[in-house]
């Protein structure tokens, strides 16, 4: 194509240079213009020549491209070669598969023709065996019928029967009504008659029950502690009246079972239903339930041990219902001046000593610091005590309703370590 364009571009350039000169030829005359004709065709020829060179460049430019199109379309002519001979060759194979599955496909229809036909074969024995049986079946279904027939003639029979038996049910089970009506009305009459005995009987018991008390209060008049009412002859624990001074009389709980009885129950723990975390005033009038959980009041444990030689009981058990008791010869509480100072003896049983640092010290509450710790052993073990550097016991702390290792707890240190407890129970007894 670029030879074609530099060969036309040559023809016309050509074509105009004998126009030129045939012009020139013919206005010879014209010698201005023809100067003029004459430097035009160097023009042309000028620009002819620089359009021959740049046509040059794009030829050779051409020839570079349609080589490098030439290598392309033989490379690509060479990789289609290859992709149609991997074509036949898979066209071959799958002629060779799709022949295979032709004869597997005639194999199969073969085997599927031969089981229609054992099909085909046992549809037919099965319908006969069918007929066969429904010809059975309506056999029965007639015998059926015939013996339903009589069955519902048995069973007018048995319904007129039945009903004639109802009937004298009816009438006997009205008989027996009115029978139970009169029995019922008599019962009601003796249940009337019965609460009415039950009330009397009532107050007669609490007649009796205001005569033993009344007996009970004048037996023990003056009695000084629980071991001058067992030794009246009271053998049964409860709540008593005793006076041991010139003061004012109070109730005590008095524990008549344990080791021979006679002991006067000052302290017990055994639900956690008693706040036992009060302040000194608290422990010295006393809180709490006597049948229950409670401290009866160190102004009244001191009036008691004022007058007399007194010996000291403590009975422990924990949550995994182990018991023990320590049992102390001598047992006293200072006044109130002395800030009720605990004295006691020589240990005796089998809960370990756990009063040994409590022994001489001066009892402490959250709002009266009396022990020999720089801070309050009382609001370091959340009770009340005769603390002495906080010391080995705590009964009067927090209750926990599981066996917990808190130094806060009720705690017995020699017989469960810092475990707490489940129940406690402190009670002094006279020794004279």
């Amino acid at each position: 194509m670029a030879l074609f364009i530099h060969s036309l571009l040559i023809v016309l350039i050509m074509k105009a240079q004998v126009e030129l000169h045939v012009e020139a030829s013919s206005n010879l005359r014209m010698v201005s213009c023809d100067v003029d004709t004459s430097s035009k065709v160097d023009e042309l020829r000028v620009i002819v020549e620089n359009y021959l060179v740049i046509l040059d460049d794009e030829v050779r430019n051409t020839q570079d491209l349609v080589k490098e199109l030439q290598g392309a379309v033989s490379t690509n002519q060479e990789t289609a070669t290859a992709e149609l001979e991997e074509t036949r060759r898979m066209v071959g194979e799958l002629q060779t598969a799709v022949s295979t599955n032709q004869e597997t496909a005639t194999a199969e229809q073969e085997e599927t023709r031969r089981m229609v036909g054992e099909l085909q074969t046992a549809v037919s024995t099965n319908q006969e065996t069918a007929n066969a049986g429904l010809e059975e079946t309506r056999r029965m279904v007639g015998e059926l019928q015939v013996a339903a027939s009589t069955n519902q003639e048995t069973a007018t029979a048995e319904q007129v029967e039945t009903r004639r038996m109802v009937s004298e049910l009816q009438v006997t089970v009205s008989t027996s009504q009115e029978k139970v009506s009169v029995e019922l009305r008599n019962t009601t009459l003796q249940l009337k008659e019965t609460r009415r005995q039950l009330g009397v009987m009532e107050r007669q018991m609490v007649e009796l029950q205001e005569s033993v008390s009344a007996l009970k209060a004048v037996t023990t008049i003056g009695a000084t502690d629980c071991s001058d009412i067992l030794a009246r002859g009271e053998a049964r624990s409860g709540v008593y009246v005793v006076k041991p001074d010139t003061d004012t009389a109070f109730e005590v709980y008095c524990d008549m079972e344990t080791d021979s009885g006679g002991w006067t129950v000052f302290q017990r723990r055994q639900d956690g239903s008693v706040d036992f975390y009060l302040d000194f005033a608290n422990y010295s009038l006393g809180f709490g339930n006597l049948e229950g959980e409670f401290w009866l009041g160190n102004d009244y444990l001191h009036r008691l041990t004022a007058q007399g030689e007194y010996e000291l009981r403590v009975d422990l058990s924990s949550f995994e219902e182990e018991s023990s008791y320590a049992v102390y010869d001598s047992f006293s509480i200072a006044d109130a001046s002395d800030n009720f100072r605990l004295s006691v003896g020589s240990y005796l049983g089998n809960a370990g000593d756990s009063l040994i640092l409590s022994n001489h010290q001066a009892f402490t509450t959250k709002d009266r610091d009396n022990d020999s710790w720089y801070k309050n052993c009382a609001e370091h073990r959340y009770g009340a005590w005769w603390y002495g550097g906080c010391g080995y016991s705590n009964l009067n702390g927090r209750y926990f309703n599981v066996a917990t290792y808190n130094r806060q707890g009720i705690t017995w240190f020699t017989f469960s370590d810092f475990i707490s407890l489940k129940t406690t129970e402190m009670k002094i007894r006279s020794k004279v």
